[in-house]
């Protein structure tokens, strides 16, 4: 059967063929894990049962992350993109989520874990109880092998021992340097990541280390403090596609010293006594239509 990448792919996921079983199908040694259609099977469970408490629960998940002006910004984004922020709330409200059941507000995973949840294997069970009992943490990358394996090292922990993750796909982009968001879980003898991934450039990450050295120190004494800085690393990983991102500290190469970069607008009366003016000086370059600028020589010969 021939079957387009945009297709809804035949296993019964609802995804599109080229999100779902598209890389399986290419690579056909590709290994059956213990834990496949965990994630799939829950919300499928709970979208039958309680649809309107999962929305719910959306819902205010989003208020939580996001002002609903900035998210109604991500219908402009790209599918991929769009794809990206669906999984990575569906397994928050997996492994962090709440819903109403009868007037009550009950864990999600405590509610799929229960007596009354869906049918679960083995590994899809050990999969979820992982997924609810491993924080969402931040973490340098430290080295890639591309379509084999990172190391990671916790971005606030100095003295945590380095992880070995073995990741195909996301090596790919991933390069030494860059910081992420992300669920380390353990399969067999290694580690994966659970699937949900909150990539940081090298500008904004470190602000988001420094955002959740500060929720540790005001809600240090909680018992949810994990919780809580995973909420600050969703958050900010979602304002990157909806903010301005932040101006780094430049520092002037000759005198050590940080740039501040400053514009003025002026009202040029005379153009052409400007422009004699600005050529009459050695040190200046340029011209009207494409602007000017001055010039020093250092001693390191920049």
């Amino acid at each position: 059967m021939s079957i387009s990448q945009n297709d809804i792919c035949p296993c019964g996921s609802g995804k599109k063929y080229k999100h779902c079983c598209l890389h399986q199908d290419q690579n056909p040694f590709v290994d059956h894990k213990a834990h496949d259609g965990a994630v799939e099977k829950a919300i499928e469970w709970l979208s039958a049962r309680h649809r309107k408490g999962l929305n719910a629960a959306f819902a205010q998940l989003r208020n939580e992350l996001l002002a609903e002006e900035d998210f109604e910004k991500f219908h402009d984004l790209d599918e991929d993109t769009l794809t990206g922020v669906q999984i990575n709330l569906t397994e928050w409200m997996l492994a962090e989520g709440k819903i109403l059941v009868q007037g009550a507000s009950r864990r999600v995973s405590d509610y799929l874990l229960g007596p009354s949840g869906p049918s679960l294997t083995i590994g899809q069970r050990d999969w979820l109880q992982q997924l609810a009992q491993r924080p969402l943490r931040l973490y340098d990358v430290t080295d890639v092998v591309p379509g084999v394996q990172m190391t990671l090292c916790d971005a606030l922990n100095g003295d945590a021992a380095p992880v070995v993750v073995l990741e195909r796909s996301g090596t790919r982009t991933l390069k030494p340097g860059m910081q992420l968001g992300c669920r380390v879980m353990r399969v067999a003898e290694h580690f994966e990541l659970s699937g949900a991934v909150y990539p940081f450039s090298m500008l904004t990450g470190r602000a988001v280390a420094d955002r959740l050295r500060a929720t540790a120190d005001e809600f240090g004494h909680l018992p949810d403090l994990a919780h809580e800085q995973g909420l600050v690393i969703a958050s900010a990983w979602l304002q990157q596609f909806v903010a301005q991102p932040p101006m780094p500290t430049m520092i002037d190469a000759y005198s050590g010293e940080p740039m501040l970069l400053i514009t003025d607008h002026y009202r040029v009366l005379d153009w052409l006594g400007l422009a004699s003016a600005l050529g009459g000086c050695a040190d200046v370059f340029g011209d009207r239509q494409d602007g000017w600028d001055r010039r020093i020589d250092c001693e390191d010969g920049q």
